[in-house]
């Protein structure tokens, strides 16, 4: 999976515009910037596309895609690892890029995005 691909696309279709260079440049850099800004991500998330669902996403367990928390190095996981590790943390999980991706809070909830 092209990792850079995965978080760049989510930007572009999930990020209202006046905030999307900022998150391009967070999310493909990777600095302590990124992590000290990933809370402020869900206040830039387009409501259009995006909705608080707290887990509720009928999606297989099984599926892959990139985890990345803002902290270490992006990852390819399955949905059940992602979930696992991004719980009450700040963290993006990308299963199709651009398409479909859930982003989890350090508030404990998560939103679905989906195009």
């Amino acid at each position: 999976m092209d990792v850079e691909q995965h978080l760049t696309a989510f930007v572009t279709a999930f990020v209202i515009p006046a905030r999307r260079e900022r998150w391009v440049e967070l999310l493909t850099r990777r600095g302590r910037n990124a992590f000290a800004n990933s809370s402020k991500l869900m206040g830039a998330l387009d409501e259009r596309h995006c909705m608080r669902v707290d887990g509720a996403w009928e999606l297989d367990p099984a599926r892959t895609g990139v985890f990345y928390d803002f902290f270490g190095e992006p990852c390819v996981k399955t949905l059940a690892d992602a979930v696992a590790e991004g719980s009450g943390r700040d963290a993006i999980f990308s299963l199709e890029p651009g398409r479909l991706v859930i982003h989890f809070s350090h508030e404990g909830w998560s939103w679905l995005c989906r195009k």
